[in-house]
């Protein structure tokens, strides 16, 4: 059936299945947004001298994201007010629907560069192969993005959809893929570390960004399967893009989770008197300075 051929009313998406889940998008979106707000003003008080490449991107990422967000209000604006009982209107693709997703994209592959830049400042001491995985995890999430993107711009409406899915499939895939990849690199790269200290305040330190780690690379990992699986189950509904809607949230909370973490870690080594330091540098956490090997995290 062309795009353009009125559609009986009768025929079309329940507006549960589709605007329904637009706004259930909406609602978790702005509640991951309120939560990574004080995320953000704590990272900037604790750390005002971190390099400007974190500085920088991080500021830029959250105004990214309050795009984001406005984007996506935007567009529940126009099809629950403006196209208001309007039903051939609402099967059309908002441009700032469209652009949400890019948006979005944007964001993820950005912030998995954060986590190789870090990847690179630890894992070159350890492995040469290693920080280069990494880096090919983000170029495949990139490359993935791009196709997802050009297809999704050139899909007429909501009804067209199917003719992309093979895209979306793609890149929500390897953007699952990237994360695992990511955080398995990761905790090899901080486990590795933890073995060039032998003090117990350090190690505790590291299991539990080993820990922040998994439980960030899983969430978003299960979200981005819970997209592809949203599309199988539910293929004519929207219920996918509001997974779809939080994942660059999820992205943003665990990324300033990951950075306010350094600030306890110091608080808790200056009560027991360890000889541990947590620099102002991106990269993190430093072992005990009776190491003869010194090691950024």
């Amino acid at each position: 059936m062309s795009s353009d051929a009125p559609m009986p009313v009768a025929n079309m998406p329940s507006v549960g299945m589709t605007m329904g889940g637009l706004l259930a998008g909406l609602s978790f979106t702005a509640m991951l947004y309120g939560i990574s707000i004080p995320q953000l003003v704590m990272y900037y008080r604790r750390y005002p001298t971190d390099p400007r490449l974190f500085r920088y991107s991080i500021v830029l990422l959250w105004i990214l994201d309050t795009l984001h967000l406005a984007l996506i209000s935007s567009a529940l604006y126009s099809y629950l007010v403006t196209s208001h009982g309007n039903y051939q209107a609402m099967l059309n693709i908002a441009w700032s629907l469209r652009s949400q997703n890019t948006v979005s994209r944007i964001i993820v592959v950005g912030i998995q560069a954060l986590y190789v830049v870090r990847i690179w400042k630890l894992g070159r001491h350890f492995s040469t192969v290693l920080p280069w995985c990494s880096l090919l995890s983000v170029v495949t999430t990139l490359a993935a993005s791009l196709y997802a993107v050009h297809a999704t711009y050139n899909v007429q409406g909501f009804l067209n959809l199917p003719s992309v899915s093979a895209a979306i499939a793609t890149v929500f895939s390897a953007t699952a893929v990237s994360d695992i990849a990511i955080a398995i690199i990761m905790c090899f790269c901080l486990h590795k570390g933890r073995e060039l200290t032998r003090v117990s305040s350090t190690i505790k330190i590291i299991g539990t960004l080993m820990r922040l780690v998994i439980m960030s690379g899983s969430t978003t990992s299960v979200c981005s399967l819970l997209v592809l699986f949203s599309i199988i189950a539910w293929p004519d509904s929207l219920i996918f893009l509001a997974f779809d809607m939080i994942i660059s949230k999820l992205y943003m909370n665990s990324l300033l989770a990951m950075l306010n973490y350094r600030k306890i870690p110091l608080e808790l080594a200056m009560n027991l008197g360890h000889p541990i330091s947590i620099p102002s540098s991106g990269a993190g956490l430093e072992f005990a300075p009776d190491e003869s090997r010194e090691t950024a995290i």
